[in-house]
């Protein structure tokens, strides 16, 4: 393999990352603590949107032919929204590492908003159908493979390497953080005002995040103009992925778990509807319990878990996340399942936060955009339409706790193997 440096050569602008005089980890970086302000506001509309979707389909689909096949629709509008990473991915990771990656996300959070304001006029206009859902799904999907590169390798552009790891687990805290109030916030507009009010605020949400990225200016890691076109570049990243062991192990881990372990959230629908009995507040209740628990996770990793071996906490992650799956599936209390999906959410934010920080430390500079696209094409392109389509299937075959139970044992079998069988990953 050529290495990248031998083709690429790198020159840091000359402006300086503002950094105030106080020991706040990435907090001290003025700029990075704007945009984290303004990712939390702008995720917080996000997953309220996500609540409502979920709910909407669920109304849409309650009568007639739909109705048998309720969790299938479910898990396509899941597959809508993460299938174009399958195909943008790669080359948007190639983006990522040539142009302003704040241009980038300033652009897709815009186009993220203009769909959000449809989703709202249409549900206002009592006109929606769940077609219009499915190709606005999908038009999400694309704005965000193009957007998540950018918007995680960019957090290099903000902070010095040694704060990079709390960084990322800050980035993690500021998407858990919002997960607790959004499903929350979401589950109360739509009981009372629908869900076009939901899709409405996150709508609004996104300025914020405009504003933010308006004012923001990351140090820019810029490459020399190379020969290679944008395919040699993508086989360039992916040849480095494969070649690392570290990173190859920690992505391969990363499709398993989230092909099963983070797709249960397509079904809890279904699971709070026929499980529990209850309506879309407790369903909010459920998916901020998930989000409490991932918030303490990030606190853990960002202030504590980096005197910890990474490795370690990456394995530790997928073991309580599997066990939290398994003993959720068992649950039929409100109160339980709430204290478990807690448990879940803390195990996916150690897994997911610690192997994320892990790849962006260990990548080189010139091709961490590209490596990132690669974790975003397997965590988002590939593992959502596949788990989401295999949830769906299964609840509506053999039951939704079946497919939670079945998602627990793949999971702790995976972590199992990986604990046996990969050095780099105990090592780190």
């Amino acid at each position: 393999m050529t290495d990248a440096t031998e083709t690429l050569s790198l020159e840091v602008d000359p402006q300086k990352r503002r950094r105030w005089n106080c020991n706040l980890g990435a907090f001290s970086y003025p700029d990075f603590l704007l945009y984290w302000i303004g990712m939390v506001i702008s995720f917080t509309g996000s997953w309220a949107q996500s609540l409502a979707m979920a709910w909407l389909v669920m109304d849409l689909t309650n009568k007639g032919d739909y109705a048998a096949h309720q969790g299938l629709y479910l898990g396509l509008v899941t597959a809508c929204s993460t299938v174009p990473f399958l195909a943008l991915a790669l080359p948007a990771g190639v983006i990522a590492d040539r142009f302003s990656k704040r241009k980038i996300t300033l652009i897709t959070q815009s186009l993220a908003m203009v769909q959000a304001a449809l989703l709202g006029l249409l549900a206002y206009a009592d006109m929606i159908h769940i077609w219009h859902i499915l190709v606005l799904a999908l038009f999400s999907g694309i704005v965000s493979a193009i957007d998540v590169p950018a918007r995680h390798a960019m957090t290099a552009e903000l902070v010095d390497k040694e704060d990079l790891t709390n960084a990322v687990a800050l980035g993690s805290l500021a998407f858990n953080g919002a997960r607790i109030i959004g499903p929350a916030l979401g589950g109360f507009l739509l009981y009372k005002y629908g869900a076009a009010m939901c899709f409405s605020v996150n709508a609004l949400s996104f300025i914020a995040a405009i504003v933010a990225l308006a004012l923001i200016r990351p140090v820019r890691l810029i490459r020399r103009p190379t020969e290679h076109n944008m395919l040699h570049e993508v086989r360039e990243g992916l040849r480095y992925s494969v070649s690392n062991t570290l990173v190859r192990d920690l992505l391969l881990m990363t499709l398993i778990v989230c092909i099963f372990g983070t797709q249960y959230a397509t079904v809890m629908p279904i699971w709070v509807k026929h499980i529990l009995h209850k309506n879309a507040k407790v369903l909010g209740i459920m998916m901020s319990a998930t989000g409490v628990g991932a918030a303490l996770g990030a606190i853990f990793v960002a202030f504590i878990g980096r005197a910890l071996k990474q490795g370690k906490l990456v394995l530790i992650g997928a073991f309580l996340l599997s066990g939290s799956l398994l003993l959720f599936s068992r649950s039929n209390s409100v109160l339980i399942s709430a204290i478990l999906l807690g448990f879940v959410g803390f195990g996916m934010m150690l897994f997911l936060s610690v192997s994320n920080s892990l790849i962006q430390i260990t990548s080189p500079d010139v091709l961490r955009g590209r490596v990132l696209s690669i974790r975003s094409l397997l965590f988002i392109g590939v593992a959502p339409p596949i788990g989401g389509l295999l949830m769906g299937y299964l609840t509506d075959h053999a039951g939704v706790r079946s497919s939670v139970f079945l998602a627990g044992v793949v999971c702790l079998l995976t972590g199992l193997a990986f604990t046996l069988t990969s050095k780099a990953v105990r090592r780190a």
